[in-house]
């Protein structure tokens, strides 16, 4: 369990740590152009339609004047309308009758953060399957450490089997 939420961490990190990573072609066109994906076919009003998103399932819209401002630019974030707020606040939302909720943000960050230390404190320590375990290896993310070989693969490609290195074994 604790192998399996170090890579989750890692995963969720690197997904915020790489911009654009795994985003359609037209998503980023229309991120790029400050646009907003929209499941409806029309954009609502002041949107003007510029295309299309997430590999065109959406419609990208522009805002056309300065009176509109998304829930994200408004320092919020969008839920789904069973989750209650604490605090609502202005701001529009891609989803139609999702809200704009300010403490969903501060409560993201935390979990983020805290993502971010699991990954961290993991790194390189996690104990792998019973399999490297039991032929004297550690699994380790990313690299074996100095005075260890890479003997197998735990979870190929990312996480190895590495063995310590003793006087009769050659590094291969």
């Amino acid at each position: 369990m604790e192998l399996f939420s170090c890579l989750m961490a890692l995963l969720l990190f690197l997904l915020q740590a790489v911009p654009g990573l795994g985003l359609p072609k037209d998503t980023l066109r229309c991120v790029g152009y400050h646009g907003f994906c929209f499941r409806s076919k029309s954009c609502p009003e002041p949107f003007a339609a510029f295309g299309t998103c997430s590999w065109r399932q959406k419609t990208c819209c522009i805002d056309t004047t300065s009176n509109f401002y998304t829930c994200q630019d408004e320092g919020g974030h969008c839920v789904p309308p069973k989750i209650k707020c604490l605090q609502q606040q202005v701001g529009l939302c891609p989803h139609r009758k999702w809200k704009c909720c300010t403490e969903v943000t501060k409560a993201m960050g935390i979990l983020w953060f805290i993502l971010i230390f699991i990954s961290l404190t993991c790194h390189g320590d996690a104990y792998g399957p019973d399999s490297c375990k039991h032929e004297g290896g550690l699994c380790r993310l990313g690299n074996c450490v100095s005075g260890e070989y890479l003997a197998s693969y735990c979870f190929e490609p990312i996480i190895l089997c590495c063995k310590t290195l003793s006087p009769t074994t050659t590094k291969s």
